[in-house]
């Protein structure tokens, strides 16, 4: 793992971060998680709060590569401000850099959140998505999952990221004092 890596892992296992991953989650409702700029791996597999439609779509290799997908491009967008990116099944998810001087080392990240109430025919839109990736998501699990996916407004997700972003600020606070005991 590089240096950035190990730095965004002490992060994460810090009292700061996990304290604000704790508020955070049971205030929105919605997952949050710090994710190294280079990984591989879906951010909220695992976390509080974390979507049961997103949970059942990332079982399947089909589905999980275009949610990894979706992470490229969000995390590119995010490089130097916050971003917020939409699925191929509706939901947005936000990411918002985490810096140690001027280079992003990780991104704050929460979401799986749909903008418009999901609808029978948004259902229809996403189970044809997925058969077009060969997955059959028509089903009563994951029906049900879907439409217990929650509903955030536009004001209410930017508000959101600039709440991360100010803790990305405090982060990176976090991460110059790491470094500095580091090398002493």
């Amino acid at each position: 793992m590089n240096p950035n890596g190990q730095l965004v892992q002490t992060l994460i296992r810090s009292e700061t971060f996990q304290k604000y991953e704790h508020a955070y989650s049971e205030m929105s409702g919605l997952p949050l998680a710090l994710r190294p700029v280079e990984t591989w791996q879906l951010p909220f597999h695992g976390k509080r709060k974390a979507n049961g439609f997103c949970a059942l779509m990332a079982a399947n290799s089909h589905t999980c590569a275009a949610c990894l997908q979706l992470q490229a491009t969000l995390t590119q967008a995010a490089m130097e401000q916050p971003a917020t990116r939409t699925c191929i099944y509706g939901l947005c998810e936000t990411a918002v850099p985490v810096k140690l001087g001027g280079q992003t080392i990780g991104f704050l990240q929460t979401g799986q959140v749909m903008r418009q109430k999901p609808t029978g025919a948004s259902f229809r839109r996403a189970v044809a998505r997925a058969k077009v990736l060969g997955v059959d998501i028509d089903n009563e699990p994951v029906k049900q999952a879907y439409f217990k996916t929650p509903v955030d407004s536009e004001k209410k997700l930017d508000s959101a990221a600039k709440l991360l972003a100010i803790f990305a600020e405090h982060l990176a606070m976090k991460s110059n004092q790491i470094m500095i005991q580091a090398a002493s």
